[in-house]
């Protein structure tokens, strides 16, 4: 019985240091782990952060050049029908767009729906009023 009490008093003060060796050393790696996650973070940001906003500032322009009176008066050349004229504003969309279809990497996902609906918003416009004007009509802009 005392051979007992003899290995309880080297087990347990044993048990007590390594415990607490073990939550010390967890809680020093976590800190470690969020620390070293956070400078991976902050070192991303530094060299992301140009590229996206680089990547909107072109956004921000094909949305201008998209804009439906930019767009004619950019496209339209003297003597054009009207079946020509809608022709090319089509072509100019859409090369528009796959022009700056790889920015969606780099913008939100939100954003790039925006960027989307507008597009095809604008291609919309464009056929409903290339259906309301006779298609020989020449357009004189």
């Amino acid at each position: 019985m005392e051979s007992v009490f003899e290995i309880l008093k080297i087990i347990i003060p044993a048990g007590a240091v390594f415990a607490t060796a073990y939550f010390l050393i967890r809680t020093f790696l976590n800190n470690e782990n969020k620390r070293r996650e956070l400078e991976i973070r902050k070192s991303s940001l530094t060299i992301v952060a140009p590229i996206r906003l680089q990547a909107y500032e072109r956004i921000v322009i094909f949305l201008e050049r998209l804009h439906p009176n930019n767009l004619v008066l950019r496209v339209n050349k003297v003597g054009m029908t009207s079946h020509q004229l809608h022709a090319e504003l089509i072509k100019a969309v859409k090369s528009e767009y796959e022009h700056n279809i790889s920015q969606q990497i780099y913008i939100t996902h939100g954003a790039w729906e925006l960027v989307k609906t507008a597009k095809e918003e604008t291609l919309k416009l464009i056929n409903i009023s290339t259906s309301k004007v006779p298609e020989n009509a020449r357009v004189k802009i």
